[in-house]
């Protein structure tokens, strides 16, 4: 089933969500630390708590992990791809031990992983850039160590999960909600626990030594608004999104259910972690239904234990499939014939080339402001035409852009900005236009 998944997510390469504006973003924070040493966020400019900011006060673990893979491949979609799939379904390996420790069948195994491995937020994380693919994986490992009577170096692993991201918090929450269902707080434990954390922030700190200077940095930028309550990841995926409502009833017939039922039951373990995840994701300020991934396996894990799925194992099978790949192949056939693939990359790349020879400049001195989709064929100082970077417009000597989204527009990310936008920011002259997947691409200079 594993590598039935890994297939599945390798699969559709380029068709699920293939613009995605997260794919270069990400990238464009590795690839700016690992090769440039750069770690604020030169691509979109959103800076902290708008956005993560490059890697200033988070993720340089996915950013080392990306950079080491990345690089020899020359930062293309493809083994990005990989990395994020192949990290999935390890996560999901490391769920399925962690099940059998605590004493899950066989067939109750099988269908959580068939639940979570075709649910939304894992297909998303395998087949997206952003850093979820290893923050997850290290919660599933840690989580595993407590299962297996180690929660000192489970809950040491699981937080430094929260350096790759702040909502990887969910890790400490979830481990340490694990641990004390199932061993006796001791002293010994909470003192060897509390060494775990601090060993942990030391990693943090050490990774990050200027964080505290530059929070203070970025509290007048944020103009003193603070955190507003938002219902966190929970509401942006099941409230925002109304496709999913018909989980967040399943999930919570699944809650009142294993409650009558609670005293048939010889653990309560996992049903107090999705317990504490739901709770943690709705204060959680940052309401990204990325993050769901941290809560999602915790509620299925639930759900199956509240309705003895294994005992009609066929027909929950039969339920999870019929309910989750109709969307995926409503969402393929959006994105029919759309995506950028290596040939049209290289495309690009060589107009860049081209143009930046009519120009008279060398790659050093190139300094693009582009179109976020094509932030592969140059990742070299190469600006996002976007709403949150118009201030940089007037230094760029390259333009990249297009006359209109190239996807749906039910997909098409918002404050992006076209040729019509770019032309009214700054003088341009034309240089070129290519025919990028049945796109038209337009080269501008300044003038």
């Amino acid at each position: 089933m594993l590598a039935g998944l890994l297939t599945l997510y390798l699969a559709p390469f380029l068709r699920y969500r293939p613009y995605d504006i997260d794919n270069p973003w990400f990238l464009s924070f590795s690839y700016n630390a690992w090769v440039d040493h750069i770690v604020d966020d030169r691509f979109m400019r959103m800076r902290f708590p708008g956005g993560m900011d490059g890697t200033q006060l988070f993720g340089r673990l996915a950013a080392a992990l990306q950079g080491l893979v990345l690089a020899p491949a020359g930062w293309q979609q493809w083994p990005a791809a990989v990395l994020s799939s192949v990290f999935a379904v390890l996560a999901l390996g490391l769920w399925q031990l962690q099940l059998r420790r605590l004493g899950y069948t066989p067939r109750y195994r099988a269908l959580f992983l068939l639940a979570v491995g075709l649910s939304e937020p894992c297909v998303s994380m395998a087949n997206k850039f952003r850093y979820e693919f290893l923050s997850f994986a290290l919660i599933s490992l840690g989580l595993l160590l407590v299962a297996y009577a180690r929660p000192v170096p489970g809950l040491f692993i699981a937080a430094l999960a929260a350096e790759i991201e702040p909502a990887a918090l969910a890790g400490i929450v979830a481990a340490l909600v694990l641990t004390y269902s199932l061993y006796p707080a001791t002293r010994r434990l909470i003192l060897a626990q509390c060494a775990a954390l601090g060993a942990a922030l030391l990693v943090y700190l050490a990774l990050h030594p200027h964080v505290f200077s530059l929070l203070r940095g970025m509290a007048p930028a944020a103009g003193g608004k603070g955190f507003a309550f938002t219902g966190g990841f929970f509401a942006s995926y099941f409230l925002a999104r109304l496709r999913h409502l018909p989980e967040l009833a399943c999930f919570l017939l699944a809650a009142v259910v294993y409650w009558r039922r609670r005293q048939q039951f010889a653990s309560h373990a996992l049903a107090l972690v999705a317990l504490a995840l739901t709770i943690f994701s709705i204060a959680m300020p940052h309401g990204n239904p990325s993050y769901m991934i941290f809560l999602y396996p915790a509620l299925v894990a639930l759900a199956l234990t509240a309705f003895r799925a294994e005992q009609r194992a066929g027909l929950a099978a039969a339920a999870i499939v019929l309910y989750t790949i109709p969307q995926y192949l409503y969402l393929f056939h959006l994105t029919q014939g759309q995506g950028f693939r290596a040939r049209d990359i290289q495309t690009v790349h060589a107009a860049v080339e081209t143009a930046a020879g009519q120009l008279g400049l060398n790659d050093r001195d190139l300094r693009i402001y582009g179109d976020y989709r094509l932030w592969f064929a140059h990742p070299q100082r190469y600006v996002a035409a976007a709403e949150s970077t118009m201030s940089e417009a007037g230094n760029a000597n390259l333009y990249l852009c297009f006359d209109r989204p190239p996807e749906s527009p039910e997909l098409a990310p918002r404050q992006v900005l076209y040729c019509p936008e770019l032309l009214r920011l700054a003088p341009l002259r034309p240089l070129t236009t290519l025919t990028v997947n049945h796109q038209l691409l337009r080269l501008y200079a300044r003038q």
